[in-house]
């Protein structure tokens, strides 16, 4: 992202903003050639717009701009009070805590451009706003220290900063992703980082945080697969309170799922930050009831143990040809991956088939708990997906042909699998 261009998406949505709010040019904008362009105190309407888009500025455009503020504020704290009386789980999980940061909350004092930034997000896009919320509300509560809290609220607010500049159905998109598409979006960390670090936007601890709020210390994340102490412990924090975030809003049994998700995935966070987040979910009451009938689940299972086998095979199979370099490093990525999650269902998932059967305990509850093991399964599965078809990019052609198979199978799209041999 360069700053002395104007990003296309971000004008599109100061544009659109400036019908509901007072978005103007806080200084005489010029070009890199020295032309005016806009006068201090214009608005940011279609015409300004159209002489900000075809020229390089002087300095970038988020400095030069002056974006209505003073109702964030109030917001926030209203969006928060909101969110809690329509959210039992979050209000639960906060408990006590839910006055004190809605105290916080009253209080809060953003940086200059990070308060435009948020309110241009509140303003254009509140689902995001509201995800932001919530991603705020739990990575605080979960703060290994006073000091660390106050970060983690900013930056938890501030986490999706990056979608501000990409292609809003990019990461609006509830189906499958083109490789193209997945190497957008998995950009948004960097890019958020890049508003944050280049424009002083917020402190330099912030802007890290924005850009590993995707890391987990396995190496699974992005956008850039750091490891161990390459992820920070504060960012680890926010990482998994953004996973939380995601299955409060689209699991369909969230209680559950979180519980066994923070059971499968012990390699991505480290202790430190898993088990309070543990502690936090297993006080919220399990849903009852199966998603599926016990038919379908049987299926379910049957299915993704064939496509577990089914993997395999194409990785004997590819670890029969010759490879570049690049792609035995992505193999070796692969394999660690596929051995990280396949071990994580056996210890759980299997196991827990095998108690309960030699105990004979009720099998309805059985079948509850191993359906969420089976979908955490699967979506470790479609993220490992993604990363693989982003990473194909970087093989020779006829290489990155090869590994088309394993893209299909951890999808797991019926439509497809046939042409793997499913």
């Amino acid at each position: 992202m360069a700053l002395d261009s104007v990003n296309a998406h971000f004008l599109a949505n100061l544009q659109t903003a400036g019908k509901t709010l007072t978005v103007r040019a806080s200084q005489d904008i010029y070009a890199a050639n020295g032309m005016k362009l806009v006068a201090r105190g214009a608005s940011i309407d279609a015409r300004t717009s159209e002489q900000l888009s075809i020229h390089r500025l002087r300095q970038p455009l988020e400095t030069q701009i002056q974006l209505d503020t003073s109702q964030l504020v109030a917001q926030l704290r209203d969006g928060m009070q909101q969110l809690l009386a329509e959210d039992a789980l979050l209000a639960g999980w906060l408990g006590s805590q839910a006055k004190v940061l809605q105290r916080e909350l009253a209080v809060l004092s953003l940086p200059p451009l990070a308060a435009q930034a948020l309110q241009l997000i509140a303003s254009r896009f509140p689902d995001v706003f509201r995800h932001s919320l919530r991603v705020a509300a739990l990575a605080w509560s979960l703060a290994p220290s006073p000091r660390d809290a106050q970060l983690l609220l900013c930056s938890g607010l501030l986490h999706d900063v990056g979608y501000l500049y990409l292609q809003p159905a990019i990461w609006q998109q509830t189906g499958p992703l083109s490789a193209d598409e997945w190497r957008q979006f998995d950009a948004h960390p960097l890019v958020g980082f890049v508003w944050a670090s280049e424009l002083k936007a917020v402190p330099a601890d912030m802007a890290q945080m924005i850009l590993q709020h995707h890391e987990r210390i396995d190496g699974s994340g992005y956008p850039r697969q750091l490891r161990g102490d390459g992820v920070g412990q504060v960012a680890e924090v926010l990482a998994l309170a953004e996973m939380a975030a995601g299955i409060f809003e689209h699991a369909r049994q969230p209680v559950g799922q979180l519980q066994t998700a923070l059971k499968l995935l012990p390699g991505q966070f480290s202790a430190a930050i898993r088990l309070p987040a543990q502690l936090r979910a297993g006080s919220l009451p399990r849903e009852a009831g199966l998603l599926q009938p016990v038919d379908a689940l049987q299926s379910s299972l049957h299915q993704l143990l064939m496509r577990f086998a089914r993997v395999h095979e194409v990785m004997q199979q590819i670890e029969g040809q010759t490879l570049s370099e690049p792609g035995w490093q992505l193999f070796g990525h692969l394999a660690l991956r596929l051995n990280s999650i396949q071990r994580a269902f056996n210890s759980v998932g299997l196991d827990m088939l095998s108690k309960h059967a030699m105990e004979g305990e009720d099998t309805q509850a059985m079948w509850q708990e191993l359906a969420w093991v089976m979908h955490e399964t699967n979506w470790l599965s479609r993220h490992l997906a993604r990363d693989l078809t982003r990473q194909r990019l970087h093989l020779p052609l006829q290489e990155a042909e090869l590994f088309e198979p394993l893209a299909v199978l951890f999808l797991g799209l019926t439509s497809k699998t046939a042409a793997v041999g499913l």
